[in-house]
């Protein structure tokens, strides 16, 4: 895999930002008021948040190359290739269409690249819209604007197709599903343990 793009929204990280910043400090004050026990618990349990703000915001993203993409959500991993992606949406999220390797034809969603609500297409200018080699050109949506998250990710991967073509590149990548096992792992035991030490404090 050539020519790494990593997309991940500014947004994400300032959200986890806030996150990690408001669980720190409800975990810092609760060892204030109410000693080191109450206060080892509510660290377990903002360790809980933050496992999950990660997870949510920093872990999603699309990672781009010159032989396909990969789409990685907070509970699935999507490997995908040029060859077999047959549409680019951005309806609610900036999704592909593509088959899996049943055949069976399927839309797979990108977490880190959300489209923006319904009243934003009142404030999308038509030169936004030139060289995104959208199909409709007389139907633009509100996630195809590249101000947004679903825009900006959509208008990479049409240019990565459109290159992928035009030097036919001999190069593919071969389509792959992972589930995130070592998320649901993390993060269940963090709460089993949350859920333990209420028991042994209350």
């Amino acid at each position: 895999m050539t020519n790494r793009e990593l997309f991940r929204p500014t947004s994400s990280y300032l959200f986890a930002f806030l996150g990690f910043f408001l669980f720190s400090a409800l975990a810092y004050v609760n060892f204030l008021d109410y000693g080191f026990t109450s206060g080892l618990v509510a660290a377990i349990w903002c360790t809980f948040g933050c496992a999950l703000a990660y997870q949510l915001f920093l872990h999603p993203a699309v990672v781009f190359y010159d032989e396909g993409l990969v789409i990685i959500n907070p509970l699935s991993r999507h490997v995908i290739g040029w060859q077999d992606v047959e549409e680019i949406e951005t309806r609610y999220t900036m999704s592909i269409v593509t088959h899996d390797r049943k055949g069976k034809k399927g839309k797979i969603q990108a977490f880190a690249a959300p489209a923006p609500g319904r009243y934003h297409s009142r404030t999308i200018h038509q030169s936004e819209m030139r060289g995104l080699n959208l199909k409709e050109s007389n139907v633009i949506r509100a996630g195809d604007s590249p101000r947004t998250n679903s825009g900006a990710a959509a208008a990479i991967a049409r240019s990565r197709i459109d290159q992928f073509q035009r030097f036919q590149t001999k190069s593919t990548m071969e389509y792959g599903v992972q589930f995130n096992f070592s998320a649901v792992i993390i993060n269940a035991t963090i709460f089993t343990i949350g859920i333990i030490a209420l028991i042994f404090n209350g």
